[in-house]
Order: structure tokens, then C-alpha cells, then sequence
């Protein structure tokens, strides 16, 4: 597969004016590739179909019709632009790698959520050597399974395939909401709003809890358009991690309920 920008058009048909440029179905075009395409008269792209095999054409003027033909400029850009399809042979320090060759500003959203993910992994092995010296020990298997989700997460984004939790400190995905929504059926306690007084381990799963509720919001932000969510499975798990800091922070507070007012 090719990735045919608005740039390698322009290049092929300054060089090649009456030549027309074979596009193979798997090629893809970028946005302003398909724009440019629109523009210009001489391009009208058709496909007939043969018991044999597929082929695509290109009008190269008035009701004359005839197959795309292999044209080879010499010329493979290193980089392409998502935005519009420009070429780049050197990678400028303020862009970085989306997928593939394709490079965008490091503020894009979608680089901003990565960065994020990157973050919430840090910052859980900090609370993992803070606590291992703790009677919360049951916390540290719990944090590297949420670790491990985190990973997860950020690798099927960048290879944008699905996913979903199968399994979190034994629960399954309706059973953490569940869990989350309903801790006196669960661990014989209300909800709560945690305090300096309830030790160490709560104030930093705490922290956690609330960085993993502004990681979802990252996400939502790189992933709507307009009305429309794309990447609803991560977004799902994200609502899940949250809700999974707060099921540690149940069941903590549910060990100490005898030593407690509740």
C-alpha cells in the first residue's frame, strides 16, 4: 500500500502532463489528494469490474477513457503530513510519528492522549514503591494488573485495534461498574469522600483516581468529532479504570470499618 498525497499528484503531473498515474485499490489518499483529484477535470476516477480482476480509470480528456498505467516518478517521500499531505525528508523537531510514516504537531490530540497514558503509567509505579512498604500489600498486584491495562490501552490505540477488559481483580466489566456504584453491597460501606486521616495509601489511590477521571476527559477530546465518538471501547475502559482506583479505595476502607464510625 501507497499513501498518495496532493504533493505526489502535483509532482506527477508537472513531469508527466499526458501520462496518467496508476492508483491500486489498496493505495490511500489523503484528504487534499482527494480534493485535488475533484478539481481537476482530467481526473475522473472510475472502476469496471472483470471476472478476472478490477481495474481503474482516469478520464485524460472528453469521453476518452483508458486503464491508470504504472508511472514510477523516482520519487518516495519519507514522511507525509496527515493534515495535507505535504512531504517531508527530514522530521521536523516539532512534529512526531501518528502511524506509519505519518507525521503530526506534537499537540495533536491524539499525541496529547499517548502522553497522557505515558503519565498515568508513571505515576502508578511511583504509588507501587510508595506502598510496598505498607500493610496494603494486596494493592501492589492491584496496581500491576491496572498497569498492565494501561499498556494495553496505549497499544491498541497507536495500532488501532480493539479493546476491551476481560478481567480486572477478578471482575469483569459490568461487574467493576457494579462494584464501583455500589459499595455497601459490596464492602459494607457508603460512599465516602476521602481525608488526610484515612492515611497514605487512600490519599495516593485517591490521586490516581482523579488522574485517571482527567485522562477520560483527554480522551474524549481525541476522539469526538463533532457528535460522533470514535474509539468507544477505549473510552469505555477509561470510565473503568477510574471506577476501578475507587473499588481499592472501597475495599481499603472496608478492611478499616470496625476501626471506623461508618
Amino acid at each position: 500500500m501507497s499513501v498518495i498525497t496532493e504533493a505526489l499528484l502535483r509532482e506527477h503531473d508537472k513531469k508527466n502532463p499526458h501520462q496518467p498515474l496508476k492508483i491500486n485499490k489498496s493505495d490511500k489518499l489523503t484528504p487534499s489528494a482527494k480534493e485535488y483529484l475533484r478539481e481537476q477535470k482530467r481526473y475522473q476516477c472510475h472502476e469496471e469490474s472483470t471476472p478476472k480482476k478490477e481495474v481503474k480509470q482516469v478520464r485524460v480528456q472528453e469521453n476518452e477513457y483508458r486503464p491508470f498505467e504504472v508511472v514510477d516518478t523516482g520519487f518516495q517521500p519519507k514522511f507525509v503530513s496527515y493534515y495535507d499531505g505535504g512531504y517531508y525528508q527530514e522530521k521536523p523537531e516539532w512534529m512526531t510519528h501518528l502511524s506509519g510514516n505519518q507525521l503530526v504537531y506534537k499537540d495533536d490530540s491524539r499525541i496529547v492522549f499517548r502522553g497522557k497514558l505515558d503519565s498515568i503509567q508513571s505515576q502508578i509505579l511511583v504509588t507501587m514503591h510508595q506502598l510496598k512498604d505498607t500493610k496494603y500489600l494486596w494493592l501492589l498486584e492491584n496496581l500491576d494488573e491496572m498497569l498492565q491495562v494501561m499498556r494495553e490501552i496505549l497499544k491498541a490505540e497507536v495500532m488501532e485495534t480493539p479493546y476491551e477488559i476481560k478481567n480486572l481483580f477478578g471482575l469483569e466489566d459490568k461487574e467493576l461498574r457494579a462494584h464501583s456504584h455500589h459499595p455497601q453491597k459490596y464492602y459494607g460501606i457508603k460512599h465516602f469522600v476521602p481525608n488526610v486521616e484515612m492515611g497514605q495509601e487512600m490519599v495516593l489511590i485517591n490521586q490516581l483516581r482523579s488522574s485517571l477521571r482527567e485522562l477520560e476527559l483527554v480522551g474524549i477530546n481525541a476522539f469526538r468529532n463533532g457528535s460522533k465518538i470514535e474509539r468507544e471501547d477505549l473510552l469505555r475502559v477509561l470510565n473503568r479504570m477510574s471506577s476501578a482506583a475507587y473499588i481499592l479505595m472501597c475495599r481499603m476502607r472496608g478492611e478499616n470499618r470496625g476501626q471506623t464510625n461508618d
